[in-house]
């Protein structure tokens, strides 16, 4: 199966997960190791296989997701094959084919909103993986407390989400990396984007807040610079 990269998105420590659009049926795929993670050493520029844009061969898949994570799929990471990385124009093309403009009609109906936030209760939700094009103003910011986030509105509320997007981030994958923002901010302000989006694996920030899974930006894409790192 190829798959065109869209996701990259930091973890904890040095972990990575890996997502993109299955070229053959236009669905979303998160690839999944049964033993281990991705990491950072698994980025072209560790000598690795994947990067945004890059259209990677990763084998044959063995479905293994549930609500909402119905796009995991298991694979073997000998299999894994860095194909080519497509042009930027082409990039914009597929996810644009790809997109919607409604949070629910992509994670589906049971999506809540609260504060900005958006969560999918556990094993509720169609889908942990989609593309949106923004249709209004958007606003990529460093919060109080040194945490980076993306305002914007779907079709029904306004959102306040974390991006996780990796290319925000130092090689560790977690200092955050200011020249990063700066430049994101400067061509985003302007510019129509895309976002993959994707809901978290189940947990809870603190104690007294129920497990859920929670909405993040894993890529922004100005529709001008998609590569824009």
């Amino acid at each position: 199966m190829e798959i065109l990269v869209c996701h990259l998105t930091r973890m904890s420590a040095a972990r990575i997960c890996v997502a993109g659009i299955n070229l053959a049926t236009k669905q979303q795929i998160r690839p999944v190791l049964p033993m281990g993670n991705f990491t950072t050493q698994d980025l072209v520029e560790n000598g690795g296989q994947f990067e945004i844009g890059a259209i990677v061969d990763i084998g044959e898949v063995h479905k293994s997701g549930y609500p909402p994570e119905v796009e995991d799929h298991d694979i073997r990471r000998k299999n894994i094959r860095r194909v080519e990385r497509v042009k930027q124009e082409e990039f914009v093309k597929i996810l644009l084919d790809n997109c919607d403009s409604s949070i629910r009609r992509i994670f589906g109906e049971m999506m809540s909103y609260d504060y900005g936030y958006a969560t999918l209760k556990p094993g509720e939700g169609q889908a942990s993986l989609g593309c949106m094009k923004i249709l209004g103003n958007s606003e990529v910011h460093i919060n109080d407390k040194g945490k980076i986030r993306m305002r914007f509105t779907d079709d029904e509320t306004r959102l306040n989400i974390p991006i996780t997007d990796l290319r925000c981030f130092g090689s560790d994958g977690q200092t955050v990396n200011q020249a990063a923002i700066e430049r994101l901010q400067q061509i985003t302000a302007h510019n129509e984007i895309i976002v993959s989006l994707g809901v978290t694996r189940l947990y809870s920030p603190r104690p007294e807040v129920a497990k859920a899974h929670w909405l993040q930006a894993n890529g922004v894409f100005p529709v001008t610079e998609p590569f824009w790192n």
